[in-house]
């Protein structure tokens, strides 16, 4: 008897078989294929695809897919079961995260080439991974991760989590990025041509929103005069996040 898919996930998995989604290479096939048996083995959901990973909540299978994680070449596979290892609470859930996304930042994957997508579907799963894990005790470790304008962008959700916190030397980093029409390509990886997407324009304004967003957790008579000195945007989305953070200000400086 044939197993009986929702319609858009037989579509992922027909994709999926002619490579044009979830793609990955023969060994990370055969991988796939030995992680996916055990978990049928060991807990009985019968999957075989990415496809059905990335779909549905497949309760403990994340402590198996821990110990498959390092085997996978393709840096969209393991970011594709990264979330069910997070969703498990996995012992060693953020050094594998941590571990995951440093491979990613070293490989071909992490600044796509002209005229390819962002990487978007991998730097979102680490971000939110960390949001989840909300590692405090490893602060340190993730402020290492967002010291590069790039990786900012890439881990939104854990540059604004980093703020809350009140990390130390991240406000620095905040004033930076706020000016972020200083950063340069080059220090973003790439030329400044309108064929790499996101843009280089794309990746300042989310910077400065970034910035916009955590100066707030570091309320001073400068920082509000900075934020306020945008008031006067034609960006109604700016003035918007600006007047978000100031209200926050407000209260802890008394204004």
């Amino acid at each position: 008897m044939h197993k009986v898919y929702p319609k858009m996930l037989q579509a992922s998995i027909e994709n999926e078989k002619k490579g044009i989604e979830y793609d990955y290479n023969h060994n990370d096939g055969l991988v796939l294929a030995e992680m996916t048996s055990e978990i049928k083995s060991t807990l009985g959901y019968n999957i075989r695809y990415l496809a059905e990973i990335d779909a549905y909540n497949l309760k403990g299978a994340g402590t198996i897919m821990a110990k498959y994680f390092d085997r996978f070449e393709s840096e969209g596979v393991r970011a594709y079961i990264l979330p069910q290892i997070i969703e498990d609470k996995v012992e060693e859930s953020f050094d594998i995260a941590r571990r995951g996304y440093i491979s990613f930042k070293n490989s071909s994957y992490y600044i796509s080439g002209i005229g390819e997508p962002a990487p978007a579907y991998i730097c979102a799963r680490y971000d939110s991974s960390f949001k989840r894990l909300k590692p405090k005790k490893n602060k340190n470790q993730l402020m290492e991760l967002i010291t590069s304008p790039r990786d900012a962008f890439y881990l939104t959700f854990t540059v604004g989590m980093l703020a809350s916190w009140r990390v130390e030397n991240i406000e620095p980093l905040l004033l930076q990025y706020f000016h972020s029409d200083k950063i340069s390509a080059e220090e973003l990886g790439i030329n400044d041509y309108d064929e790499y997407y996101p843009p280089v324009s794309d990746i300042r304004d989310s910077l400065r929103y970034i910035a916009i967003d955590g100066l707030r957790y570091y309320p001073s008579e400068a920082n509000y005069a900075l934020i306020k000195s945008l008031l006067k945007s034609d960006n109604k989305n700016v003035v918007a996040a600006c007047k978000k953070s100031l209200r926050y200000m407000e209260k802890k400086l008394n204004i």
